[in-house]
C-alpha cells in the first residue's frame, strides 16, 4: 500500500493535533507515523449552487495535500479508501459514527477525517469576481467514533477579472481552505496523556496543566485500536492528573493512553452576504454575564425536569434497536438524539442510565455523558459494575437547587432474555456549576444550600470533590450541582434474538432444482411474538447493496420453539445472478411489532442476521437476473 512519508517538521501535529502518541522534539526523526484516512467531504445544500457535482472531492482532495505537506501522518490513499467504501457495500462515504468506525477498522487506520462544505458562492466585487468555500472538518478517533480535532474556516480566492472561469476560483478558495483548516487543527494542541498507574476508580497520567488538561475535560482511554473507556480529568497537577472513569468497555492499565476530546465553541452556518463567517455560538459572558448564564441554567432545569415542558417534546429522542454483537451476542442498540438544552461540555449531562421495563430495580446499562448510544446485550457488558456505576436519586430534592451527587451503586438491572419484547427508558443525570444557581456566592457569605448539606464536602478517592459546600465558614459553594431527569421511553419495543442457525442446504452443497431453506427458530419463552424471517442471496460474503444481493419477500412462522427447524418457501436460485457459480445466502430473522425495528443493513433492511454459507451451482444459470 503506498504510503507518503516525511520529516519530522511538526512532529508535534502527530502527538497533538492528532492526538495519537506523546510529543516527539521537532529535531527527531519521526520512523513510525500515525495511520490516518481522509475521506471525501460531504456537500451541503447551500453549497450546490456553484454548480460543481465534484466540490466535495476536490475540498477533500485539497485538504489531504495540504496535510500531507506538513509531514503529519501516513496518509491512506483515496484510491484504497473508495474500493473499501465500495467492497463494504456503499455507493459513497459514510458520515454516520458506526459506519465510520466501522470503515476505520477495515481501514486499519487510527484515525479517520471526514469534511462537510457547508457553503461556497462566486461574488461579484468592485470590477471582479470571488470565490468563497466554508468547510467544516471533523477528525474522529476510531476505537471510539468520538472527534478528538477538528476546524472551521473560509477559503476565498482573491479578486479576479471576469474572464476568469468559475471553475478556477473556486479551485483557488479550495486551496486556501485547505491551507487555513490544517493550519487551525495543527495550532490547536489537545492534550495527550498515558496512564501511570491504576486505582479503584480512578487512574493516574503522566501529563496536566503544563500540557493543557483542566478539571472537567472528557476524554477517552485507548489501547492500540481499541477503545478502553471514557473519563473525566480531575485533581490537576503541573504535570500529572488523574482520571475518574465513566463507562468503561474493559479494564484499565498502566501503558493505556489518554486522548482529550473536541468541543467546537461555535457551529458554522454559511457564508454571509459580506464574506464572513456566520455561525451559532454559545453565549458569552460581559457585563451582565452572570445574568445570562443564572437564566439559562434555570431555564435548562426547569425543562430537564419536566416543567412547564409540553407533553410532545422531550429532552432526548430516544431509539432501541435489536442487534446481535460481534460476539452473536442477542443485543439491543439504545440511541438518543439530544436537544438543545442537553448540549455542553462541562455543564450538561454528566450520565445516562438506560431502563428495561422488566422489573429491573437497577438500570442495566450506563454510558457516560459526552455519547450518543449504548448497547445493552445478554453478557451485560454495559451494565452498572465497580467501575461503571449508576447514581439513585431516589428521595432527593430534584428543585432548582444544588444536590450533591449521590451515592452510586454497582447491582446491575436484570439479565437480558433473548427473545423477550422490550421497552426500554433513558434518563440522564445532568450537571451544572454551583456558581450558576441562584443564591450562590464566591466570597464571604451567602453559600448555597447544597441540597440541605453545609460545608465539609464529600470526597471519592483520589479527592475529588462530589457534593457539599467546600468551605461553608467561608461562603464558597459546591463545585457541581448534580439533578436528574424523568425516564424518556424509546419509541417502541426492541426484541433481541439470538442468531438463527444455518442448516440446509450444506455448505458448498450443489443446488440444481428449486429449494426450502432450512435454518433454526429464534424464538424465545415469549411464545405470543410473531416471528417475520427473510432469505437473502448474494454473490459476496459481505452482501453488499445493488445488484449484487436480492432480499427474498418475508415471511411470517408463528408456532416453531426456540432451536426448531424452520423452512423458507420454496426458491428457484436459477433465475438470480447469471454467469454466478457460487452464491451466497443468509437468514434474517425480526419482530415486526418492533419499532423501529433491529439496526439497518446495508441494503436499508432491518433484521437480525444469521452467519453466512455458500452453495455451488454445476453451471451458470442463463437468462436474465430475474425474481421477487
Amino acid at each position: 500500500m503506498k504510503r507518503f512519508r516525511f520529516n519530522a517538521f511538526v512532529g508535534a501535529l502527530a502527538a497533538l493535533t492528532l492526538g495519537l502518541g506523546a510529543a516527539r522534539t521537532a529535531t527527531a526523526q519521526i520512523q513510525d507515523f500515525p495511520a490516518v484516512a481522509v475521506i471525501d467531504f460531504e456537500v451541503e445544500s447551500r453549497a450546490m449552487g456553484v454548480g460543481m457535482p465534484d466540490l466535495g472531492i476536490r475540498a477533500a482532495a485539497a485538504f489531504r495535500s495540504e496535510l500531507s505537506s506538513l509531514g503529519s501522518a501516513d496518509l491512506i490513499p483515496i484510491e484504497t479508501i473508495n474500493r473499501v467504501i465500495n467492497d463494504m457495500g456503499w455507493q459513497t462515504a459514510p458520515t454516520d459514527r458506526a459506519s465510520l468506525i466501522r470503515l476505520g477498522q477495515n481501514l486499519n487506520v487510527s484515525t479517520i477525517i471526514t469534511g462537510r462544505v457547508i457553503d461556497a458562492r462566486v461574488d461579484n466585487s468592485g470590477n471582479g469576481r470571488i470565490a468563497r468555500i466554508l468547510v467544516a472538518v471533523e477528525m474522529r478517533d476510531v476505537a471510539s467514533g468520538l472527534t478528538v480535532n477538528g476546524g472551521h474556516d473560509i477559503g476565498a480566492s482573491g479578486i479576479r477579472t471576469d474572464d476568469v472561469a468559475s471553475g478556477t476560483l473556486m479551485g483557488n478558495a479550495i486551496s486556501d481552505m485547505a491551507f487555513r483548516v490544517v493550519r487551525e487543527m495543527q495550532a490547536r494542541q489537545l492534550p495527550s496523556a498515558t496512564v501511570l498507574n491504576t486505582l479503584k476508580d480512578q487512574a493516574l497520567i503522566n501529563r496536566g496543566s503544563r500540557a493543557g488538561f483542566r478539571s472537567g475535560m472528557d476524554v477517552i482511554i485507548i489501547r492500540g485500536k481499541d477503545q478502553v473507556g471514557s473519563a473525566t480529568i480531575t485533581n490537576v497537577d503541573a504535570d500529572s492528573s488523574y482520571v475518574s472513569y465513566g463507562n468503561l468497555i474493559k479494564g484499565v492499565q498502566p501503558g493505556d493512553k489518554v486522548r482529550t476530546l473536541y468541543s467546537p465553541t461555535a457551529t458554522p452556518k454559511s457564508i454571509g452576504d459580506d464574506g464572513e463567517l456566520k455561525t451559532s455560538r454559545k453565549a458569552r459572558g460581559g457585563s451582565n454575564s452572570g445574568l445570562v448564564s443564572l437564566l439559562l441554567v434555570v431555564l435548562a432545569l426547569a425543562f430537564l425536569l419536566g416543567q412547564g415542558r409540553s407533553g410532545d417534546s422531550n429532552l432526548a429522542s430516544i431509539k432501541a434497536e435489536a442487534m446481535a454483537t460481534a460476539s452473536d451476542q442477542a443485543a439491543v442498540n439504545i440511541s438518543w438524539t439530544r436537544d438543545p438544552f442537553l448540549r455542553g461540555n462541562e455543564e450538561g449531562p454528566y450520565r445516562w442510565q438506560v431502563w428495561r421495563n422488566d422489573g429491573s430495580t437497577s438500570p442495566v446499562a450506563v454510558a457516560a455523558g459526552q455519547l450518543g448510544n449504548i448497547v445493552d446485550d445478554a453478557i451485560g457488558t454495559n451494565a452498572p459494575s465497580a467501575s461503571n456505576p449508576w447514581f439513585d436519586f431516589t428521595g432527593v430534592d430534584t428543585n432548582v437547587t444544588c444536590n450533591e451527587l449521590p451515592g452510586s451503586s454497582n447491582t446491575p438491572g436484570n439479565p437480558m432474555i433473548p427473545g423477550t419484547p422490550y421497552q426500554y427508558s433513558v434518563e440522564v443525570v445532568f450537571r451544572v456549576s454551583g456558581l450558576s444557581l441562584p443564591g450562590s456566592a464566591t466570597g464571604g457569605g451567602g453559600g448555597a444550600t447544597g441540597g440541605g448539606a453545609t460545608g465539609g464536602g464529600t470526597t471519592t478517592g483520589g479527592g475529588t470533590t462530589t457534593g457539599g459546600t467546600t468551605g461553608g465558614s467561608t461562603g464558597q459553594t459546591e463545585e457541581w450541582c448534580y439533578f436528574i431527569s424523568k425516564r424518556l421511553n424509546a419509541s417502541g419495543i426492541a426484541t433481541p434474538f439470538v442468531r438463527s442457525e444455518l442448516r440446509s442446504p450444506d455448505p458448498d452443497q450443489i443446488v440444481a432444482t428449486p429449494i426450502a431453506f432450512q435454518f433454526s427458530s429464534v424464538r424465545g419463552p415469549v411464545q405470543s411474538v410473531q416471528i417475520e424471517y427473510v432469505l437473502q442471496l448474494s454473490t459476496s460474503p459481505a452482501f453488499p447493496s445493488g445488484n449484487q444481493t436480492v432480499t427474498m419477500t418475508p415471511f411470517i412462522e408463528l408456532t416453531e420453539a426456540g432451536g426448531q427447524t424452520v423452512s423458507s418457501p420454496t426458491v428457484d436460485t436459477s433465475t438470480f445472478f447469471p454467469g454466478a457459480v457460487d452464491v451466497y445466502w443468509r437468514i434474517g430473522a425480526r419482530n415486526p411489532a418492533d419499532s423501529p425495528g433491529p439496526v439497518r443493513d446495508s441494503n436499508g433492511m432491518r433484521f437480525i442476521y444469521s452467519g453466512v454459507r455458500r452453495f455451488k451451482r454445476l453451471t451458470p444459470p442463463p437468462g436474465p437476473r430475474g425474481g421477487l
